[in-house]
């Protein structure tokens, strides 16, 4: 870093590895040329072997990019339909890459978002969560931003069937953290289900803190996932009375909360519930870092 003025707004930054290949820079709009010192190439000799225009030239004549011009140039990696590689990522059983949101500016922790509507935590936080819309059969029809804000829509369909998942984050509290970063944190998704005939849509929360279980309360309108031990709500649902919401059933056959087993994360402890309604209904659903 090359800093040009004395209170700090100006200057510019060079790539070592470059000027180590190149030999020499030349910075026009610094009136600046570098070059190493154990093996200097004069100016002449680093003018004569330049061709071309450099890209800020290019930039500066050529027209405004276009959404259409760039999907033109790349495949369209968001789209599980099309993009499916076998070196892509995984996280905590997802695959493919994550839509990070954060509740505020400078909050440590993210929630990312999947191209199925997953969530999980980032590779900074503490808590380690699953939550996953669990609808079989169903495809991918699109997922974008609303109006550029940090706002996920995510479109599913099945069978004439269509789920929009609209999911945000936001700060849990009003009053700043106790720790610099650490802001707790809420994502609110909000899931509406239209089409012919009844919609059946599960949903799953799971963590992998095997000191931890977690249980579904609640009754018509609102239900809970909480911790047993410490009461802290971990998940909450909310939809009008037609949205009925069945917890599982064990291996024993009695409702509650079962464990499930992942071949990803060992021994992970989960609840899931099943919701069945007719029309376009809407389920809320709101949980955080700071709670599981």
């Amino acid at each position: 870093m090359v800093q040009t003025a004395e209170d700090g707004t100006g200057g510019f930054s060079i790539g070592l590895l470059q000027l180590r290949k190149q030999r020499a820079l030349w910075l026009p709009e610094h009136d600046a040329y570098v070059m190493l010192a154990d093996d200097p190439l004069p100016w002449a000799d680093h003018l004569a072997s330049l061709a071309g225009q450099r890209t800020l030239d290019q930039v500066r004549v050529a027209p405004e990019a276009t959404l259409a011009s760039f999907t033109k140039r790349w495949e369209d990696m968001g789209n599980p339909n099309v993009w499916n590689r076998p070196w892509e990522t995984s996280w905590m059983g997802t695959r493919g890459h994550l839509i990070p949101l954060v509740a505020q500016h400078g909050s440590l922790y993210k929630f990312g978002i999947d191209r199925w509507a997953s969530v999980r935590p980032d590779h900074a936080s503490p808590h380690r969560f699953r939550f996953d819309p669990l609808w079989p059969d169903c495809r991918w029809m699109a997922q974008h931003l609303t109006d550029g804000l940090p706002v996920i829509v995510t479109h599913l369909e099945r069978d004439g069937q269509r789920a929009r998942i609209e999911q945000f984050a936001a700060p849990l509290h009003s009053r700043p953290p106790d720790r610099r970063g650490e802001v707790a944190s809420v994502l609110f998704a909000r899931v509406k289900l239209s089409g012919e005939g009844p919609v059946r849509f599960r949903f799953r929360l799971a963590t992998e803190s095997t000191n931890r279980h977690p249980e579904l309360r609640g009754g018509p309108g609102r239900y809970d996932v909480i911790d047993r031990e410490t009461g802290s709500i971990w998940l909450r649902v909310e939809a009008d009375n037609s949205f009925a919401v069945v917890p599982p059933r064990s291996g024993t056959g009695r409702t509650g909360s079962p464990r499930a087993r992942s071949s990803r994360c060992p021994s992970p402890r989960s609840t899931s519930c099943s919701g069945r309604t007719s029309g376009t209904r809407c389920a809320c659903l709101a949980f955080g870092p700071k709670t599981g």
